[in-house]
């Protein structure tokens, strides 16, 4: 049932979350306003399509058919209230309990894959820096090897200025040196990063299966129960 306090979330950004996580079935009890003592509730269903979430429409009698979970979600005076599939109301709660159940589920799904989302925008972050750092390495070695080769020119038009000139191009290579080396440290970072990148993907995607698989296991024994 959406909250006051986070409607705006669960109804806009939060589906397309769901989504993404793999999520099938994305049921909501839109809550509108309180009227005369009691609630304006709206039943709304949501269903993969393989492209995005398509709407699934109500019946003739304002009833959501949630086909994994057989049962229809309506709303009556302000409640929810759960039919089976010959209408017969059922008065235990068991549906609005298994549900209830399937949307903790979803949103533990969606949490996953947005923690595996801002794992691998930081990866890919920290890649981009090293990559950044590596060109501005290869960018000062390039500047060095233009100064030695200035330097050589210089010394060989001036011999009186030769030795001063030799030194300069000393130096240019040490800096080439130290950059070549700066380079090389960066390009090291740069493949630890892209690994723990592929390992953070991995992990990700583990995760994700390994719930999907856990939350099929719960619906089959609610099925199995019921």
């Amino acid at each position: 049932m959406v909250s006051p306090d986070t409607r705006v979330n669960d109804v806009g950004p939060k589906v397309q979350e769901y989504y993404l996580a793999g999520v099938e079935w994305y049921v909501l009890i839109d809550a509108l306003g309180f009227h005369n003592g009691m609630w304006d509730l709206r039943v709304i269903g949501y269903r993969s399509n393989g492209s995005g979430y398509s709407e699934v429409p109500l019946d003739d009698r304002d009833w959501l058919w949630v086909d994994p979970l057989r049962i229809y979600v309506a709303v009556r005076q302000g409640k929810v209230v759960c039919y089976d599939q010959g209408g017969g109301e059922l008065l235990d709660h068991q549906g609005e309990n298994r549900a209830r159940r399937v949307a903790e589920l979803q949103k533990q799904a969606a949490e996953l894959g947005r923690q595996a989302a801002e794992r691998v925008q930081q990866a890919t972050v920290e890649m981009l820096q090293a990559t950044e750092r590596s060109l501005q390495a290869t960018e000062h070695s390039l500047q060095a090897s233009e100064r030695a080769r200035q330097a050589t020119v210089e010394g060989l038009q001036a011999t009186e200025r030769s030795l001063q000139a030799t030194e300069r191009s000393l130096q240019a290579s040490e800096r080439a040196r130290q950059a070549t080396v700066e380079e090389l440290q960066a390009n090291e970072q740069a493949r630890r990063v892209a690994e723990q990148q592929r390992d953070a993907e991995i992990q990700a995607k583990l995760a994700l299966e390994e719930r999907v698989r856990q939350m099929e296991e719960e619906l089959r024994q609610q099925r199995g129960g019921t």
